[in-house]
């Protein structure tokens, strides 16, 4: 079997690289352009990978990304119990 004709067969083979590139924030971590990536990680990617991960949930472009939070004590409210005592 040749693989000349066969894009499945080789890994990545069946995209064509044009190198345009697109940066992505990671919502799950995945593993992308040979790199581990973790829960938000800011990457730029080839446009085709970006691409995928959007599509797949992994990924969102960094303006649709939530802001990190990073100390929630003062956005809880306290709850007042309905229970009888």
């Amino acid at each position: 079997m040749k693989t000349d004709s066969a894009p499945g067969i080789v890994p990545g083979a069946g995209f064509q690289t044009t190198g345009e590139r697109m940066k992505v924030t990671i919502v799950r971590q995945t593993v992308a352009g040979g790199f581990d990536l973790k829960v938000g990680d800011t990457v730029e990617l080839s446009s085709e990978d970006a691409m995928q991960l959007i599509a797949m949930g992994k990924a969102v472009h960094p303006a649709e990304a939530a802001p990190k939070v990073e100390n929630r004590e003062g956005a809880v409210k306290k709850r007042r119990s309905t229970r009888k005592k």
